[in-house]
């Protein structure tokens, strides 16, 4: 990650009904980057008990999917209108994200999803899914003077 541009990447995802989030650890931004482009959406953090039928209805997102029946039927029902965007962060932005967390008082209450980046690859090819990945986005619209400071100084 170059540390003179980390600041000025902002992607501009393609909008659909169906969007697929992936990402490694808690504080790795699934959330700030699913309200900032999709906010009309309604997220779905575990896909468990809930059926096929109103899970593909509707704008909808689903974070760390690893169902492959519910893959494949996205893929098969619902082609041309489901999108995968992999947040891409490097280890030091993932470590900045947890540390920034834990100073603001903010306790991980679930282990990270474990998936492997070149399963997903394969899998989304094969599924014939377009699959983008998204670089790390600093957003500090919310930030105030010394938080700024300190996260320059951390990157």
């Amino acid at each position: 990650m170059n540390k003179n541009n980390v600041f000025k990447v902002m992607p501009n995802p393609i909008k659909s009904d169906f969007v697929f989030v992936y990402s490694w650890g808690y504080w790795s931004g699934k959330t700030h980057f699913t309200k900032l482009y999709f906010p009309d959406h309604v997220v779905y953090r575990d896909i468990t008990n809930c059926d096929f039928v109103e899970l593909a209805t509707g704008k909808k997102i689903f974070y760390n999917c690893n169902d492959l029946p519910f893959l494949k039927h996205m893929s098969q029902f619902h082609k041309g209108n489901v999108r995968v965007y992999i947040l891409d962060y490097d280890g030091r932005a993932l470590r900045w994200l947890k540390t920034f967390c834990q100073v603001h008082g903010l306790k991980e209450k679930k282990p990270p999803v474990p998936i492997d980046k070149s399963w997903l690859k394969r899998l989304f090819r094969l599924l014939n899914i377009p699959v983008e990945y998204i670089p790390f986005i600093f957003d500090d619209r919310v930030f105030c003077e010394k938080e700024m400071k300190l996260s320059k100084l951390i990157l």
